[in-house]
């Protein structure tokens, strides 16, 4: 089990695939443009899967974003056992309390096996099915795609920030989305997903700061001391 997507990894935008409510459509098409949050999942796994799935969809509700407007949501099957019928009921069990515009906002896709084993192989995917069990064993994380579909973050599929979630929207669309505030804070700080929003190159400029101020401090205590020492040792 493995997600791990690749350099340049892209959700293939002109994929045939069916909505909840059968109906024909392509990624592309219902991202309109606009950046995304993903999760790939077994429709028919209430254990993990329907967690997951109201779990991000909830963190997305948090972030103030408008869904729609600013951001869509899409969860694609892992398999194609799973038709509309299933995408609908797993939509309908763990997505029924959200705001109606979110709602609106979030496309449960399901399709044959060949598209849905390109979705998987573009991400760096892999799952495996468990034939005894009748589930699939997988990995879980929540990824975050531009308006072309590239993949641009992957986050913690269990527990995501919303306030993380957001900046990493606001970076996906390239300032298109979010205020002013969220473009400085990238601006200034950059984005860590896994330690919140301080990046490595921001933790060494920290980190260079300090040495350099105290480095300061110590050549000005020993330019102090260097001018008292003289008179001090005179008889």
């Amino acid at each position: 089990m493995e997600l791990a997507p690749p350099p340049g990894a892209r959700l293939p935008p002109g994929l045939a695939l069916r909505d909840e409510d059968g109906r024909d459509v392509t990624p592309a098409a219902l991202q309109h443009g606009l950046p995304a949050v993903l999760v790939l999942a077994d429709f028919t796994c209430v254990t993990l899967c329907g967690p997951a799935l109201g779990i991000a969809a909830h963190a997305l509700a948090e972030t103030g974003l408008r869904p729609g407007r600013d951001v869509v949501s899409l969860a694609i099957a892992l398999g194609s056992r799973d038709g509309p019928a299933e995408a609908r009921a797993m939509k309908a069990a763990h997505l029924g309390g959200l705001p109606p515009e979110l709602l609106a906002a979030t496309h449960f896709l399901t399709g044959p096996a060949a598209p849905l084993a390109e979705v998987q192989s573009a991400l760096g995917y892999r799952a495996q099915f468990d034939r005894e069990a009748d589930r699939y064993a997988h990995p879980t994380g929540i990824l975050v795609l531009t308006g072309d579909g590239h993949v641009s973050r992957l986050l913690d599929g269990l527990a995501p920030d919303p306030g993380v979630l957001r900046l990493a929207l606001v970076e996906a669309s390239q300032g298109r989305i979010g205020t002013l505030g969220d473009r400085i804070r990238l601006l200034c700080y950059g984005l860590d997903p896994a330690h919140g929003i301080y990046n490595g190159v921001v933790k060494r400029a920290l980190t260079m700061g300090t040495v350099l101020t105290l480095g300061g401090l110590g050549l000005f205590l020993f330019l102090v001391s260097r001018r008292r020492v003289p008179g001090g040792m005179r008889p």
